[in-house]
């Protein structure tokens, strides 16, 4: 598919093996949307894709995508980025010796930070400490922050990170409640209650540029809920077109930005 020069482009940065971002990407072009997915282990697997970036540490950066199937893209034509990425490990380097591997591995996540960096897009959930990956006390570190702001939590949640994954697993579906925070707004499931006026206040204070899903469970009274899981990668599928409406929104520049991107994000040291 080729692109129009003046058409809004969302770029979805995702694992291969990430169903909700191929549930996405499907949404988005039923939605008439214009989409570039980019997927960190087709490199090395798919000679006709390839990736540069040249970056003078102060976002003036140049990011060049080219698909033998659509040509070549530029960062200047990405609207909005959605980003899923976690901890790459390239695929084309898993016959390689462990050294051989390390480095490969080691390389490969330190560039994508720095793409994501050098986007003067809105990026639904930017780069955490130069890191793409989220670590185990992410989930641990969210549930104290919304505790402390008057948000019930499960105790599963402040024990070991399996626990709540554990909890998570064996809860009746009929008794969870999730929403995604997105832009400043909360989604819900279709037919599920909206959140409670509390919880998006905080959300609002604590969140204003990253994308979360909150899940909590619900007692037999509809206010007993407790927080039993924070994701930065969402199951997306869940909010269906009112979440796909909201991003293409978005990508087409409607709301105010900053003219230079992210203007909390730090500069990057000059790479070529």
């Amino acid at each position: 598919m080729r692109c129009a020069t003046n058409e809004a482009m969302i770029l979805v940065l995702a694992h291969h093996h990430d169903a909700e971002a191929d549930w996405l990407l499907k949404a988005l072009r039923r939605h008439g949307a214009a989409v570039l997915f980019l997927c960190p282990e087709a490199l090395g697997v798919d000679y006709a894709v390839t990736l540069s970036l040249r970056n003078d540490g102060q976002h003036a950066s140049e990011f060049a995508f080219f698909d033998a199937t659509i040509g070549r893209i530029t960062s200047d034509r990405i609207s909005y980025a959605v980003n899923r990425l976690g901890f790459i490990d390239p695929l084309v380097w898993r016959s390689a010796q462990e050294g051989e591997r390390t480095y490969a591995s080691s390389e490969i996540n330190a560039f994508f930070p720095a793409l994501i960096e050098s986007l003067r897009c809105r990026i639904d959930s930017p780069v955490l400490h130069g890191a793409l990956w989220v670590d185990s006390g992410f989930a641990l570190r969210w549930a104290a922050r919304l505790r402390a702001h008057g948000v019930a939590v499960h105790r599963s949640m402040m024990g070991e990170p399996a626990e709540a994954s554990e909890m998570l697993m064996a809860s009746d579906p009929t008794c969870l409640r999730r929403w995604l925070w997105f832009e400043r707004e909360v989604f819900a499931p279709s037919g599920q209650p909206p959140v409670p006026i509390d919880m998006a206040r905080v959300l609002r204070m604590l969140a204003p540029r990253q994308t979360l899903e909150i899940v909590c469970v619900q007692g037999t009274d509809p206010s007993d809920l407790q927080l039993l899981h924070v994701s930065r990668s969402p199951a997306l599928s869940c909010y269906g077109q009112s979440f796909v409406r909201a991003l293409t929104t978005h990508a087409k520049g409607l709301f105010d930005d900053h003219p230079d991107g992210h203007p909390e994000r730090a500069a990057l040291a000059p790479a070529v």
